[in-house]
Formats: structure tokens, sequence, C-alpha cells
């Protein structure tokens, strides 16, 4: 049988390799491409307050690496419609102390699920307005044995779903706060999650409850 990241790798097709270190910069991808890194411990981008990693019109499976002090940021561009595959794949992958949001998504359609991320975490997150660990706008995503903790913001703390579906399987929410709304996670249609084997616990908001799944 093929892994998924064979898989992956078999679409992405053009790879480029990081090697141990720490590096700062911020990239923009406008091709498909395996970023493909040594280790969470070992590579570490630091960004700066805005995207790190943007993504415009290009397929992305991302591996392995650490950012720090940013986020990756992915819409729709010219992207096409993929007929099995993600358009956004990241495995095991760290983005720690982003000034708005861990990983932010919007208009993107196309693929099996267009977003995927699996054995990732999303902390620190620190947003004066609207901000969350994970956004995603007008899209749909799987999100696997992933921890989201210790973001905040004014509204949605650890997850925002805007017009977007989601399905959570295995992870950890916890520990998001909101000043207004959704410490865990902030959506007005909750007939968009579903989930499976997800802790949430500890997470905080002053005005309308947090989901508990």
């Amino acid at each position: 049988t093929q892994s998924r990241s064979s898989a992956a790798s078999d679409v992405y097709k053009r790879q480029v390799q990081i090697c141990p270190g720490t590096y700062e910069e911020s990239f923009t991808i406008i091709r498909d491409l395996e970023l493909a890194g040594a280790g969470m411990d070992l590579v570490e981008i630091v960004g700066d307050v805005n995207t790190t990693v943007a993504v415009n019109g290009a397929y992305l499976h991302g591996h392995d690496f650490t950012i720090r002090g940013g986020e990756i940021g992915l819409s729709s561009g010219s992207v096409s419609s993929v007929d099995d595959g993600d358009i956004l794949l990241l495995e095991r992958v760290a983005i720690e102390g982003a000034a708005e949001f861990g990983v932010h998504v919007s208009d993107l359609s196309g693929g099996t699920h267009p977003i995927r991320l699996e054995s990732c975490r999303i902390t620190g997150t620190d947003a004066a307005d609207q901000g969350a660990g994970l956004y995603l706008r007008r899209t749909e995503g799987v999100v696997v044995d992933t921890e989201i903790s210790l973001n905040t913001a004014e509204e949605g703390g650890g997850i925002i779903l805007a017009s977007s579906s989601l399905q959570f399987e295995g992870g950890h929410v916890h520990q998001n706060e909101a000043s207004m709304g959704g410490g865990a996670l902030l959506t007005i249609d909750l007939a968009n999650v579903f989930s499976r084997l997800v802790i949430v616990d500890s997470n905080w908001a002053v005005s309308y409850t947090h989901l508990t799944l």
C-alpha cells in the first residue's frame, strides 16, 4: 500500500529539503511543492508579524518543521480542481506565536478535502482582533491528531469557521481564550463540524459559550 505522504510526493513533484537550523525569512509559494523539513525540533523558520509562508495558486505538502512568529496562509489564486488529494497538506508542522492566525485558508475548493492537518501543533497565537489558531473561510478541512492550544483573540481563540466545514479526528483543543466569543470554536453553523476522539477543555470566552465536543 502507498502511504499518504508518498502519494502526496507523487502529486507535488518538486521537493525542497530544509536542513536542520534556524532560518529568518518569509516566502511565497506559487508552484506545486513538497516542503520537507528534517524535524519539528530541528528546523525553525522565524517569520514576522505577517504571513511567513504564503501559498498562492499552488498545492503545498509541508512536513517536519516549525514556524515561529508568523502564519501559513493559503488563498485560491489560480488553483484548479483536484480529483484526488489535498491542496494544502501539513504533517508534523508546528506554528507558534503568530500575530493573527496560525493557519489561514480562504476561498478554496477542489481536492478530497482542500486542507488537511495531521499531527500538527498550533499554539501561542495572540490576535488583537478576530483571530485563531486555525481560520477557515469558505472551504473545508480535516484535522487529525492535532493540538490547538494557548491561542488568544477578541473573537475565536482556537478555531474560526466562516462558511466552512471541519472534520476533526483526534487531537486536543485546550486553553484558548476569546475576550468576546468563541474560546475553542467560533462558528454560526455547528452542523458543519464533525468530530471524533477530540478532547476540548479549559477554553474560555466572555460571551457565547465555546463549543464542547
